[in-house]
């Protein structure tokens, strides 16, 4: 049974029930009210938009819809899961032990040496992006602000070079083709840097299948680029590369987080996945090609809380492609991403919406749904009476 799906089509205050106030705006709002064991008139807690409850007194963990009826009715799990409306299909003993894949390695960064001539690396790059317009053209052409670049910290190098390995830590040589420069900085290490080369210099078709050059010592498979913004929104998108995540996330950071694996065959390490858990819903929006659909199917045999997350039909090929078309990028993800109960769905929307600037673009036009489509409504109508009067 997929117990995700079946807690997130449960109304969390119609099960709760009881005279609950809302007491907070807390993660989409919380509402506190009597508790049903110990009897404490606003100690039980519930927060409709997380499926999450608790009471301060005598269950203080939160816990989630299955885990009331336990608690409350004294049900068994599965008589728990069957009373919220999932099917319980008998249990089978397994013939021999299942297999048990091991868990993925974390991640060791790159040794000092690499970091520190890297970093300087970066740096330099980033002086030469801001000292002619074509390379800062490029990304703009791309969708990218000047604030979302400068956070990225991305640069340019106006020309190949090879340097001594010994700077780097490494032997031989390290070779730094001409393009633009993509910094991983993740955990307070800097894991890899990522050029994506000149189209000048990618003429021939060996060249184009490597249109991004790791350089040679970083460690960045399996690392979570963006990781470190994870944590404070339920939902979280993964891109499959840096330009769209960065893209994406300039589009939809308000409400949502992005992040990238960097390719679409890689898989994720052990810090990679501690970061992705701290999303309640993961989503992937790789590339429209069969490289992408593979990478989005190994994502998901991975962790299977992952869904696809696709772009409309002639919108492109990938994020980019659909905002240089027209896509209002905002519109397409809320409708997308979020809960599927509409109680859930509604206290999701009230909480996001006053992050989006209104005068720009409607956060969710929700057809069929005429209370939030109410709401909305209402909602426009303050603000319009409010900068009314603010301007009197």
């Amino acid at each position: 049974m997929d117990t995700q799906a079946l807690k997130e089509s449960v109304d969390l205050l119609q099960l709760v029930g009881g005279n609950l106030k809302r007491a907070a705006s807390t993660r989409g709002g919380e509402y506190a009210g009597p508790c049903p064991k110990c009897g404490g008139k606003d100690r039980l807690h519930v927060q409709p938009e997380t499926g999450l409850w608790m009471c301060r007194q005598c269950h203080p963990a939160w816990g989630d819809a299955i885990e009331l009826l336990r608690w409350r009715d004294g049900l068994s799990f599965a008589e728990a899961c069957t009373a919220l409306g999932g099917e319980v299909g008998p249990v089978t003993r397994p013939l021999s032990p299942p297999r048990v894949e091991p868990a993925p390695a974390a991640a060791k960064p790159p040794s000092r040496a690499w970091q520190t001539t890297a970093s300087a690396f970066v740096a330099w790059a980033q002086e030469q992006l801001w000292a002619d317009n074509g390379p800062m053209d490029y990304l703009a052409e791309r969708g990218l602000l000047e604030p979302t670049v400068r956070q990225a910290r991305l640069g340019y190098n106006p020309k190949p070079m090879e340097m001594d390995g010994k700077r780097w830590g490494l032997d031989g040589t390290v070779f730094l083709p001409r393009g633009w420069v993509i910094p991983w900085h993740e955990g307070g290490h800097l894991w890899a840097v990522k050029i994506r080369r000149h189209p000048d210099d990618l003429r021939t078709e060996a060249a184009r299948e490597r249109k991004y050059t790791h350089v040679r010592g970083g460690s960045p498979r399996g690392t979570l680029y963006g990781g470190d913004t994870f944590g404070q929104h339920p939902d979280a998108i993964l891109t499959e590369g840096e330009f769209d995540c960065l893209l994406l996330r300039q589009q939809v950071g308000t409400f949502c987080h992005v992040g990238t694996l960097g390719a679409c065959n890689a898989k994720p390490n052990a810090d990679a996945i501690m970061a992705m858990l701290t999303a309640r819903r993961l989503w992937a929006v790789y590339d429209a090609d069969d490289a992408g659909r593979a990478g989005v199917e190994g994502l998901q045999a991975e962790c299977g809380r992952i869904k696809r997350l696709a772009l409309p039909d002639g919108a492109g090929k990938d994020v980019t492609d659909a905002f240089r078309s027209g896509l209002d990028l905002s519109e397409w993800a809320v409708a997308g991403i979020g809960p599927e109960s509409p109680v859930q769905r509604l206290a999701w929307a009230q909480h996001y919406v006053t992050k989006i600037d209104e005068g720009e673009r409607l956060l969710y036009t929700p057809e069929g749904d005429p209370e939030l489509m109410a709401w909305l409504a209402m909602w426009q109508e303050w603000r319009r009476v409010f900068h009314a009067q603010e301007a009197a």
